[in-house]
């Protein structure tokens, strides 16, 4: 197949980074594994998890058939960022061979990735070790051959990675789990305040939106959602809204609220589980307001928009708000040519929307969604990363369509939007976003999108790399062939992307040490290399895993410094498990907007403990937090408005 390379991706790379202050991208490698299911890891690895191939596609080659990866971005702990890739598949675990493509995960408060359900594709080795779908397969073909991916539409697995700076650990390890007692198909699964799981939602086998019950009389919905581990009592129970959206209830938007109690959004209604009440008996969940959403179609898959918390900050008084933003929308416009040459290629595609919503669902006694901001341009399976500095980076997804197809049905959502957008959820209205550098690589559908340590943000996946074959070129003859002159779909490269915040000739703040764990309420110390009393803000974002634009483990909380001197920082941790989940969680100190490299530690439940400030300490920050001025985000950020023009017209390409 020919690699992805047109003038339209050139005119991205030579836009990207040509003025500093909008940031910069780059491409840091290939890791031979389509990062469809991303899990951030200690010492700057990832967990990627792909799709096992299907036909007319050949297994890839890099695999051997296998799924599930450990991705090593060297460099990525220092100042630059990751320089390189380097990937472990994981090619003789037994643990790992339940299918978890389109699975649901979570980061757990011992530093575990929990992932949940998947696929019922099943992969056999024939005797001459020809890797084969278990579909049709004669007896002479199935005649010795060992299984060694199998239905994970049940599975129950632990990843376990190595521990911050564990220099014995090369890998982490999976294990096991008892199988679920449901099948689950897309569900979403949280990281409660106690550390625990909670999960959700999904269907019994894969769907196709034509027909959502798949042939079944019973039904493919499974509209309910159980904890991991059990709680007592009959599991799993009945979530009303599940059943009433179904198709349009799978991935649902999950995320912990401040009380302990668990937000749940899908197509425009919204319910809120008590753990704990369930934990003592059968309690129904609470039911809010319907969002009314004029002319956008449901907010889930596969009218894909994208979800996060926003930043919960001493100036906000840590306020619990959830913002949703893009999609598609109910109007249509016809993309279409040479009817009847490639499935549904004549048939109007979906707008994108760019509109958000907003709801502060533990604010009052009837909590309403309210209109929120309004993105730059529509996006639709748009991911976000919540930065150091509070500001939110919108990237990746597709200027119409859906989400959904099997690898290389690019025919459904294109063009790929190249364009970054920041928003501050803090500045005045009507200049709350600021466009950024285009990104170079090409992000549809099963990409995402995560904060590294560094710093830096990065981009992983996407399936759809062909789709110039079909909207560019016109190419009819690229499904089902998949042949020579065919682009492959399959994006393996990781894209690096350097903030604003970076590119400020002033220094660093930099962290000599942190407690390796923090308890709830507890005031503790950060030793500095750098000026401690320079100091203006720390903040901290969680470690976090991404598939599908779901992400319920990201989370960003401002510490209160409660004194300061030139070698240390003394901050009280966050009061609960709700505000900030146990687990591993990234602490960064700022002056004046730029962040330090962060350092990693893990926030448990247990008995507060407290150190003393020094007599003399300088004071800290818990009257609000000093705005960034000069050279830092803020004020490099700001300088891209003078490009006004040349960047709007970078955005209608879609970049």
């Amino acid at each position: 197949m020919r690699a992805f390379s047109t003038a339209t991706a050139l005119a991205a790379l030579a836009f990207a980074g040509a003025v500093s202050a909008q940031g910069e991208w780059n491409v840091i490698g290939d890791t031979s594994v389509v990062c469809i299911h991303t899990a951030q890891l200690p010492n700057g690895k990832l967990m990627c998890i792909e799709r096992p191939r299907e036909r007319p596609y050949a297994f890839n080659n890099h695999s051997n058939g296998r799924t599930v990866a450990e991705v090593g971005l060297l460099g990525e702990a220092d100042k630059l960022g990751a320089t390189q890739v380097s990937t472990k598949w994981y090619d003789s675990t037994p643990d790992v061979y339940a299918n978890a493509f389109c699975g649901g995960h979570s980061l757990l408060g011992n530093g575990s990735v929990l992932v949940v359900g998947g696929d019922p594709r099943e992969l056999v080795q024939a005797r001459n070790g020809t890797i084969l779908i278990n579909e049709g397969l004669s007896a002479a073909d199935l005649n010795g051959a060992q299984r060694f991916l199998v239905n994970g539409s049940s599975g129950l697995r632990l990843f376990s990675p190595c521990k911050p700076g564990q220099a014995d650990c090369d890998v982490g390890t999976w294990s096991r789990l008892p199988d679920l007692t449901t099948r689950r198909w897309y569900p979403t699964v949280a990281t409660l305040a106690d550390g625990s799981a909670i999960i959700i939602g999904g269907s019994y086998n894969n769907i196709n939106m034509d027909d959502p019950s798949g042939g079944r009389p019973e039904g493919n919905s499974n509209p309910t959602y159980e904890y991991y581990p059990k709680k007592t009592g009959a599991w799993p129970r009945k979530l009303d809204i599940l059943e009433w959206a179904f198709p349009h209830s799978l991935y649902p938007i999950v995320f912990t609220m401040p009380s302990g109690k668990v937000f749940v959004f899908v197509s425009n209604k919204t319910s809120i589980i008590d753990p704990d009440a369930d934990a003592k008996g059968t309690v129904l969940p609470k039911n809010l307001a319907d969002m009314q959403f004029p002319e956008h179609a449901p907010w889930i898959y596969p009218h894909t928009p994208s979800a996060v918390v926003l930043p919960m900050t001493i100036n906000n008084k840590w306020k619990f708000t959830i913002q949703v933003c893009g999609g598609s929308k109910t109007t249509y416009t016809s993309r279409g040519y040479n009817a009847g040459k490639v499935e549904d290629a004549a048939q109007p595609r979906a707008e994108v929307s760019a509109d958000c919503r907003v709801i502060s669902p533990e604010e009052g006694d009837n909590p309403q969604w309210q209109v929120g901001p309004t993105l730059p341009r529509g996006r639709l399976m748009g991911d976000n990363v919540i930065l150091p500095d509070g500001k939110i980076l919108y990237t990746n997804g597709a200027a119409w369509g859906q989400a959904g197809g099997n690898g290389g049905q690019a025919q459904y959502a294109a063009p790929p939007i190249f364009s970054t957008d920041l928003y501050d959820p803090e500045a005045p209205a009507g200049k709350e976003w600021t466009t950024l550098a285009n990104s170079i690589v090409p992000r549809l559908y099963h990409s995402g999108a995560l904060l590294m340590p560094s710093g830096h943000v990065i981009t992983t996946g996407s399936e759809m790399n062909n789709w110039e074959d079909y909207w560019v070129d016109k190419n009819m003859n690229c499904w089902p062939l998949a042949d020579t002159p065919c682009r492959d779909p399959f994006e393996r490269r990781i894209e690096q992307f350097t903030p604003p915040y970076l590119q400020s000739k002033d220094p660093r703040p930099e962290i000599a040490s942190v407690p390796a764990s923090v308890t709830y309420k507890s005031t503790f110390q950060i030793n500095m290399k750098s000026d401690g009393t320079q100091v203006d803000r720390i903040t901290l974002t969680r470690y976090s895993s991404t598939t599908h634009q779901i992400n319920t483990d990201q989370r960003f909380v401002e510490l209160v410094i409660v004194g300061k001197t030139k070698d240390a920082v003394y901050v009280e941790a966050p009061s609960t498990g709700g505000i900030a989940p146990p687990g591993y969680w990234m602490l960064w100190a700022l002056k004046g907007g730029i962040p330090s490299v962060a350092q990693t530690f893990t926030l448990a439940n247990g008995a507060a403990t407290n150190v003393t400030v020094p007599d003399g300490a300088a004071k800290g920050n818990r009257d609000g937090t000093a705005k960034p001025s000069g050279s830092g985000a803020e004020g490099l950020a700001g300088k891209v408005v003078a490009l006004g023009v040349a960047v709007l017209v970078a955005g209608l390409l879609i970049r």
